[in-house]
């Protein structure tokens, strides 16, 4: 695929590298030129997929799509909600996705799982769990429960940063919901 960004030169720069790193998650082969010059960049629109001429570029392309993520393994491809997701479990060489009333095997590594994941509010909670923060209904000395009532089980090596990392989501999602109250009343 091929893109082409125009706008201030500060913004294209960070802009292309919001979009590679965006299309590394699905290990698409992007090719990304900026332009400052709109007429020189109108010159060449033939070679392009998307052209996003606008300070906005990453938001156009990735909004659309901003929460999916692609599983692909051999000839299977996937994609999914990633706030749909409960939880990742490593089993050999495939990987659990489990969500709310059912489960999709992949047969890939937990680590490209991981990296798959982390778009969302992610936590690894164990060497073969990935457990999504929207879920987690509270962290006890051994496992994390989830508000379905599922149990996740806890490594007491991770124990101290989960808790953590969990503590820093809530403490995260409660700002925003305080600045989107403030929005509202202004």
């Amino acid at each position: 695929m091929k893109i082409a960004v125009y706008g201030k030169m500060d913004e294209v720069s960070k802009q292309k590298k919001q979009l590679q790193k965006y299309f590394q998650t699905f290990d698409e082969k992007v090719e990304i030129d900026t332009y400052t010059n709109q007429e020189l960049m109108i010159k060449q629109l033939s070679r392009y997929d998307s052209v996003c001429m606008t300070e906005n570029a990453v938001d156009l392309i990735t909004g659309a799509y901003a929460n999916e993520v692609m599983f692909e393994w051999g000839k299977k491809v996937r994609t999914c909600n990633v706030n749909d997701v409960y939880y990742a479990e490593a089993d050999l060489k495939n990987v659990h996705i489990c969500f709310e009333r059912k489960e999709l095997l992949v047969r890939m590594s937990f680590s490209r799982v991981e990296q798959i994941l982390s778009i969302g509010d992610f936590i690894k909670v164990h060497r073969s769990y990935l457990v999504n923060c929207q879920y987690v209904h509270s962290i006890d000395e051994h496992s994390v429960i989830l508000k379905d009532g599922r149990t996740i089980p806890l490594s007491k090596y991770r124990s101290e940063d989960v808790r953590k990392q969990f503590s820093d989501y809530m403490k995260g999602k409660e700002e925003k919901e305080n600045n989107k109250d403030e929005i509202v009343m202004c």
